[in-house]
């Protein structure tokens, strides 16, 4: 999670970072709504500056890199990359997980949760009512990670061989040799929900009538039925914007984009990176507005 994207998660749920916190020796409900909206207003302000900063970054740092791509060879770039990509990524993984900690303490402070109907998380649009062990899954948010019943050591070692692979043959014994001894001493976590949540889980996904989507805005999940959101969506389908074509064209400017960009002054070493393949066209799906 960025400082953008905590910020975003601030604003779509209502969660007043300290930062933007006003205050006032004044204490009337009249004078906590002003500045409930103040803040809120920073808030909306701060997303935008934030955003705008980010937009100038990206610009000075392509520009950097098109200098630099004029003086510099590609054991240059290689040099370059692997001095930079650990640290940058080792900074990406704390600030992340600085970030999530911090807007799950304010979430929690400023919107505590008492079972799963407090904090509105879950809004079901059925005619059917759901037993605590469902809206307590469903509560828990589409982030929450389920802890699995057994390690897959397979994948693990499926990955660090493809890590490892152009690797010298005594560092890559030495890793593999590292990986087993962890991978025999480790233990699945333990359990982070209950028997009844997982059933009431596995109930949810046998049943193809029930659709569980995310709202547009804030962290909540919403059930309906899969027959209602087909209507709704071949009703928006039937409007004038939108019209049937013929073929589809993703092939075609796969094509076109391919042959622009090999004909461009691009460096080949980086047109590799920019060529398609495998496009797919995008599909369509439609969030539910339970703000409205």
């Amino acid at each position: 999670m960025s400082s953008l994207a905590f910020l975003q998660c601030c604003r779509d749920s209502n969660t007043l970072p300290s930062c933007v916190n006003v205050k006032h020796h004044i204490n009337t409900p009249a004078t906590k709504g002003i500045l409930r909206r103040t803040s809120e207003a920073f808030v909306r302000e701060r997303v935008h500056h934030t955003r705008g900063a980010l937009h100038f970054c990206s610009k000075e740092i392509y520009k950097a890199h098109m200098e630099l791509s004029n003086i510099l060879t590609t054991a240059d770039w290689d040099t370059i990359y692997k001095i930079i990509y650990e640290p940058s990524r080792i900074t990406q993984a704390t600030v992340r997980e600085t970030q999530i900690k911090k807007f799950e303490k304010l979430s929690s402070g400023q919107h505590p949760v008492h079972g799963p109907e407090k904090g509105r998380s879950v809004f079901n649009l059925m005619d059917e009512t759901l037993d605590f062990a469902t809206e307590s899954i469903l509560a828990k948010g589409f982030n929450f990670v389920i802890a699995p019943k057994a390690i897959r050591k397979e994948k693990i070692i499926t990955g660090v061989e493809s890590a490892i692979r152009k690797l010298p043959k005594a560092i890559a014994d030495e890793i593999r040799e590292d990986v087993g001894s962890i991978l025999r001493k480790s233990r699945p976590p333990r359990p982070n929900i209950t028997a009844a949540e997982r059933r009431a889980l596995r109930k949810l996904q046998d049943n193809g009538n029930i659709l569980i989507l995310p709202a547009d805005k804030g962290n909540a999940a919403v059930l309906m039925r899969t027959e209602d959101y087909e209507k709704k969506i071949s009703s928006l389908l039937q409007e004038q914007t939108y019209r049937k074509m013929k073929a589809d064209p993703t092939s075609k400017l796969e094509r076109n984009t391919r042959a622009i960009i090999k004909s461009s002054s691009i460096p080949k070493e980086y047109q590799r990176g920019l060529l398609p393949s495998a496009a797919k066209p995008p599909r369509l799906y439609g969030i539910p507005k339970i703000h409205k």
